[in-house]
């Protein structure tokens, strides 16, 4: 998850504790995929991200009989795929799922890799990565004004006071 302002950003959103975070902050890290030869399909690039968005299942129904649906954090994102990081635990490998994103998107995927709280979704359909960024930037306009655009600069704790020298009694 990076630093502790991910951390803090993670925690908002899906109400986790720091116990909870780092769990799902341990990614496993995605092999290449193999054709059946055995020759290696590059990965496609990830673009980090954190948007707020639903998981629906495509299995199961909620108490009122409707498809489950629970919040979850975008966290990076690729033409076919995404990855996401859930408050409960993420479905199986080999689930259908739905995402749906702020914009009322709603991409169908299936969940190629689970561990604990996050999960590595493979979209059916191709995503406009850059539409996603430009609406993202867009919505989060107002926070990023606030950051007066120190967004990307390190948290640098300040400087300590000098610690006074000791004294025999």
């Amino acid at each position: 998850m990076g630093n502790s302002l991910d951390m803090a950003i993670y925690a908002a959103i899906l109400g986790m504790s720091d116990d909870e975070l780092l769990t799902a902050s341990f990614l496993p890290e995605a092999d290449d995929e193999h054709d059946d030869r055995g020759h290696r399909y590059p990965r496609a690039p990830r673009l980090r991200t954190l948007i707020r968005a639903s998981l629906i299942a495509d299995h199961g129904t909620g108490k009122s009989g409707e498809p489950m649906e629970e919040l979850t954090l975008v966290r990076n994102v690729s033409e076919r795929g995404m990855c996401l990081v859930l408050r409960g635990t993420a479905p199986h490998a080999g689930d259908m799922v739905y995402v749906r994103l702020p914009t009322n998107q709603e991409f169908r995927g299936q969940v190629r890799w689970s561990d604990g709280r996050a999960c590595g979704i493979q979209l059916f359909e191709k995503l406009d990565v850059e539409a996603l960024v430009v609406t993202t930037q867009r919505r989060n306009a107002p926070l990023t004004r606030m950051f007066n655009g120190r967004h990307d600069e390190p948290l640098v704790a300040p400087p300590s006071m000098p610690a006074q020298p000791m004294r025999a009694c």
